[in-house]
């Protein structure tokens, strides 16, 4: 179980102030009581192992880093991205061979090759204004396929993962060295947790998102991790309160080593 902090200074108690027979702790930073269960009932990492990572999550500190992170990967997550781009790229691949062929012919390459299809529209070759209004039609449609096949990529080889260095961190999210990098300042980190947000579609739609949050003093909150499946979010989360959330030191926060 992670170690409990204070719901109202966020400070961490020692093992010493929590009697969990008695059902209280006691926080001596703010000098306040609690209840344990009540605080065990809504802390999503409780339950977490944060000495056993689950399969595709990691933690390891060289002494002068310390990284967590996990991967994207999830087989029902990449087939299903898969079917999608197969589905939508298979269909608009026979509109692109067509303005393609067209293309071919109106810049003076001659006869298609024979697999492509022949650039013919209601009856007629198609000229110059059909083929420029063809391809700017068919272009978000290969831009959506394009996103589809990236995503597809995303769930195999993406990963999530927080780089702390001293009193700097670092979010990287992508796929190898290519992705978005988000700087942030470890110290400031007041909480880590889960935060499930409602959303709506423009027709009206609703969806959901789970995402780990970090809180931070005087700046907008972190958040990341809807690709994680939820073992690991929740691992990468505890993690990242365990090493980031710490009590007041005079007027600061200090980062503390994995264990």
């Amino acid at each position: 179980m992670a170690t409990p902090t204070c719901p109202t200074c966020k400070a961490m108690i020692a093992p010493e102030h929590v009697n969990v027979a008695a059902d209280v702790m006691f926080c001596p930073a703010c000098n306040r009581a609690s209840k344990f269960s009540a605080l065990v009932e809504d802390d999503p990492f409780a339950h977490v192992d944060l000495t056993n990572p689950p399969r595709g999550a990691w933690r390891f500190d060289d002494g002068v880093e310390m990284v967590i992170g996990a991967s994207h990967r999830t087989v029902g997550g990449a087939l299903v991205m898969l079917f999608m781009a197969c589905f939508w790229n298979g269909i608009v691949s026979v509109f692109v061979l067509l303005c393609a062929s067209a293309w071919w012919k109106l810049l003076g390459g001659g006869a298609a090759p024979g697999w492509m299809p022949t650039p013919i529209m209601n009856g007629s070759p198609m000229g110059w204004g059909m083929t420029i209004f063809l391809t700017l039609f068919l272009t978000p449609f290969v831009l959506i396929g394009l996103v589809l096949i990236v995503g597809f990529v995303h769930t195999l080889f993406g990963r999530s993962e927080v780089r702390v260095r001293g009193p700097e961190g670092t979010l990287f999210i992508g796929i190898g060295n290519i992705g978005r990098r988000k700087h942030f300042n470890a110290g400031a980190v007041r909480n880590v947790t889960i935060r499930t947000e409602e959303h709506r579609t423009s027709k009206g739609g609703r969806y959901s998102k789970t995402l780990i949050v970090l809180d931070a003093a005087g700046g907008e909150p972190i958040t990341f991790g809807s690709s994680l499946r939820p073992d690991r979010r929740t691992f990468v989360g505890g993690s990242l309160r365990e090493i980031l959330v710490h009590p007041s030191q005079g007027a600061g926060r200090r980062i503390s080593h994995v264990r």
